[in-house]
């Protein structure tokens, strides 16, 4: 049944049903007009809801329809952003593409040795399954970048349209490619289901445009495999790109039946396109002598001319010269980086520019040594641990915590007796310390066992383990005792009512020691479809609304059931350090002690002149500014060799 098929039954529908319940108040109950209207109004209010619910559904196709328009409009947003950015400061540079028929077959295209002076006519030409080559700095992932926006361009209007995806394959472990692509969709763009992308990738409804296929490191021939059966089972476009240095000794996948290299500018494309930006800092790259080849082998790569455009947008009357340096290439880098701190002003926690280079570099190295191209800051790998933290700082993270917990609760102790100015309180200290020693029992377990495992990143997310029992049971407990509670103060229960109080207020009070006892945090992969550093604030939010929702009532409850009982003193005396104890219990479990490490983590790290403490904020700086980029959930240097140059120069 069509949707507006629904909406006509729907008001029909409410029509009879509001002309029978007017008829029946008018002719059942006797009721006059206005009555009737009145009393009819509200079942026909009732029906209407339910009617506009109905008609409103739509098929589970007619949903994945308006699911893949509206990520096909929000990818091509994000595509558009990402090239503005790019090109914000230095203009297109034209690139050809040519044929390689030594790398894939050609019996399907006919392209072999033909000429590309544009992506999307390449991946056309290629019965849209390419392999995109070329040398690092080629602009391989700018060009993919482009394709994206033109695909979504053309399927934005469609009625069933295929959503282009770019995905780097840095994360994948091995196995089945429809296994790993979902997660890998949901971390390239924050706020897409994995359960969404499943059933895409399932349908083949997808574009797949590969980056950086060296990022998968010694799996690049196993990837490509992988792929070659994803593509077997189902036929999707698909575009892998990889430097061609990197792609020697393997096999494209038969699906792939056009190879194209990004060819390198000439010298004269190199002098046009420097001479188009109309300065004197690009006129003096221009005035070197055209048989210095080594400076003109290096200006002539796509990723200094886009480095030493920017440098000269960024200063523009001032000339770039370089000494007769065998490293030129190492200049040009320097200028550049300081060009981009100086640009963006002192970062977070900075004193000086030195230190933006110095945080930069260290991050390079890490990346560099553990063979990461992107960096989640919410997923702190485990080989920072060791590194930065030494195993006892988490124990003594732990240990400080609980001494805090106990130290605070003694202090309310002591301040609740000064303020009842009344000593005899202190009869409930043997009750309260017994109630106590369970809460921090019950908070310690969870905390060593939850955030002390080694070889593990910080955990953020949390789960409570057989949470619909346990959500049950305390509910029906909480409904059992305050139907007895009731049943005593009317006088039907054989149970006095200070009996039926204290037993309430002891199974309230084991509220919180078994939710602490029954979450466990874990480490999960980063597919919580958010931008960089939104768990860890998501973490603090969590652990304030535990204490608000957890701690608070569970306090005030059991104040409500002590107070009549043993009088306002001793529930002061009794409920306050106990409240401190939840609160804090609550915190702790469901996300404070996760942040805390954190904290200690930045703190560190600034300490040893590895980042500021602030940790996120200078990402965040970093990517306004282009010496890091966004990719997804996490963020990335905006080219290998960037994160090369920096890597080299850090000194520990």
């Amino acid at each position: 049944m069509a949707r507006w098929q629904r909406w006509a039954l729907a008001v029909l529908l409410g029509t009879a049903v509001f002309a029978a319940a007017w008829w029946f108040c008018e002719a059942a109950l006797d009721k006059s007009s206005g009555d009737a209207i009145g009393i009819a109004a509200i079942p026909s209010a009732m029906a209407a809801m339910v009617a506009a619910w109905w008609a409103g559904l739509s098929s589970p196709a007619d949903r994945d329809r308006a699911a893949r328009t509206f990520w096909v409009r929000r990818i091509l947003t994000v595509n558009r952003a990402e090239l503005d950015q790019v090109f914000a400061v230095a203009p297109r540079l034209p690139l050809v593409l040519l044929g390689r028929p030594d790398v894939a077959s050609f019996g399907k295209t006919g392209f072999a040795a033909r000429e590309f002076a544009d992506v999307g006519a390449a991946f056309d030409g290629a019965g849209r399954a390419m392999l995109l080559l070329g040398a690092g700095g080629g602009g391989k992932s700018t060009l993919l970048t482009e394709l994206c926006v033109r695909l979504c361009e053309a399927e934005q209007d469609r009625d069933g349209p295929v959503v282009p995806v770019v995905v780097t394959p840095g994360t994948w472990t091995g196995g089945r490619l429809e296994n790993w692509l979902p997660g890998a969709v949901a971390d390239s763009y924050p706020g897409l289901s994995p359960a969404v992308a499943r059933k895409w990738v399932a349908a083949r409804a997808v574009v797949l445009l590969v980056d950086a296929l060296e990022d998968a490191g010694a799996r690049k021939a196993d990837f490509l495999k992988a792929l070659d059966k994803f593509l077997g089972a189902g036929a999707c476009p698909v575009v892998v790109a990889c430097r061609e240095e990197d792609f020697e000794g393997l096999d494209a996948p038969a699906a792939i039946g056009l190879a194209v290299q990004v060819r390198t500018p000439s010298r004269d494309e190199a002098v046009a396109y420097l001479r188009a930006l109309g300065n004197p800092a690009a006129d003096s790259v221009v005035a070197v002598s055209e048989k210095d080849s080594q400076w003109w082998s290096m200006v002539r790569e796509p990723l200094m001319l886009g480095a030493i455009a920017t440098l000269a947008a960024i200063a523009p009357t001032k000339p770039l010269r370089l000494a007769r340096h065998k490293d030129r290439r190492r200049q040009v880098l320097n200028l550049y980086v300081d060009a981009l701190i100086a640009r963006g002003g002192r970062p977070p926690g900075a004193t000086g520019d030195d230190d933006a280079r110095r945080w930069l570099a260290w991050l390079a190295a890490w990346m560099s040594a553990h063979s990461a191209r992107e960096f989640h800051v919410d997923r702190v790998p485990a080989s920072w641990l060791p590194a930065v933290l030494a195993p006892r700082d988490n124990a003594n993270l732990v240990n400080r915590a609980s001494r805090a917990l106990t130290g605070a609760a003694l202090g309310v102790l002591v301040g609740g007796v000064v303020v009842t100015a009344n000593a005899a309180a202190l009869r409930s200290l043997p009750q309260l310390v017994l109630h106590s020693f369970v809460v921090l029992f019950a908070t310690y377990h969870n905390l060593r066992v939850n955030h002390l495992v080694p070889g593990e990143p910080i955990r953020l997310t949390w789960r409570v383990r057989g949470r619909w029992p346990v959500a049950l049971g305390i509910t029906g407990l909480l409904v059992y005792t305050g139907s007895v509670l009731l049943a005593a103060a009317q006088g039907t229960s054989p149970v006095s009512v200070p009996v039926v109080a204290t037993t309430g207020a002891v199974l309230v009070y084991a509220t919180p020691v078994v939710l602490a006892l029954t979450v466990r945090s874990v480490a999960e992969s980063n597919r919580a479809r958010t931008a960089p550093g939104v768990r860890l604030r998501r973490s603090l939010v969590n652990a304030w609304r535990a204490a608000l929702l957890i701690g608070v009532p569970v306090t005030a409850v059991r104040f409500a059931l002590t107070a009549p009982v043993a009088g306002l003193e001793y529930a002061v005396v009794f409920c306050l350090p106990l409240a401190v104890l939840n609160i804090g219990s609550s915190w702790l479990v469901f996300g404070g002690m996760p942040v805390l490490q954190y904290h200690l983590l930045f703190r560190k790290m600034a300490r040893q002149g590895r980042g500021p403490r602030h940790y996120v904020e200078f990402l965040r700086w970093a990517v306004e500014n282009r010496l890091l980029r966004p990719a997804g959930s996490a963020v990335r240097f905006p080219h290998r060799e960037i994160q090369r140059h920096l890597q080299l120069t850090w000194r520990g």
